[in-house]
């Protein structure tokens, strides 16, 4: 489905963030979230530096895709928890959607959060953007949750999980399937 010459390139955060802070606003413009440090003081931006961890490139993945050099996608993952990646922002270019190229990022990710030991990958999305929602959806993404978010709105939480037995009581727990004698098991439920 994706132009097979186009691959995932895994790049350092100052390379990834010097060329999104250029294109950001031509990759967003029809987006209305400003983000939420649009409600704080300087003062209070300030002093939430010392709680602002800086990019940690071991932990986190910095990805693109270009093409003739060109930078058509990008997606950003950072560890939010412990245990958890936090799937914070990707962009394809609306020329090249459709073409498969999200999905080479989430392989990406997973196959990341796989060989750094992460448990599960999130990520937060618009609750009306579907362009984004259905593909995770199908790949395995599951919904875990709702927030209000005051710079980004009405968010869905969506979740990876690394171990299919923790899909599966996820399922289990929401009344979606019934558990297997295995599950039950795991969860000490005789």
């Amino acid at each position: 489905m994706h132009n097979s010459k186009l691959e995932v390139e895994i790049v350092g955060s100052e390379e990834f963030f010097e060329t999104f802070k250029e294109d950001r606003d031509r990759e967003f413009a029809d987006f209305l979230h400003p983000g939420n440090m649009v409600f704080y003081t300087e003062a209070e931006k300030e002093n939430s530096k010392a709680v602002n961890h800086e990019p940690d490139d071991k932990n986190n993945i910095y990805m693109v895709i270009r093409d003739k050099g060109e930078i058509i996608a990008r997606s950003f993952s950072f560890q939010e928890l412990r245990r958890s990646l936090l799937m914070a922002m990707s962009f394809v270019n609306e020329d090249y959607r459709g073409q498969g190229l999200y999905k080479l990022m989430m392989d990406a990710s997973v196959k990341f959060a796989k060989e750094r030991g992460y448990l599960k990958i999130t990520s937060f999305h618009n609750s009306t953007n579907n362009k984004i929602i259905i593909p995770k959806l199908k790949y395995g993404f599951t919904i875990t949750g709702m927030r209000l978010d005051a710079g980004y709105g009405t968010l869905i939480e969506l979740t990876y999980f690394i171990s299919e037995k923790e899909r599966e009581a996820v399922d289990f727990r929401c009344g979606y399937k019934r558990p297997s004698k295995d599950l039950l098991s795991r969860m000490g439920i005789n």
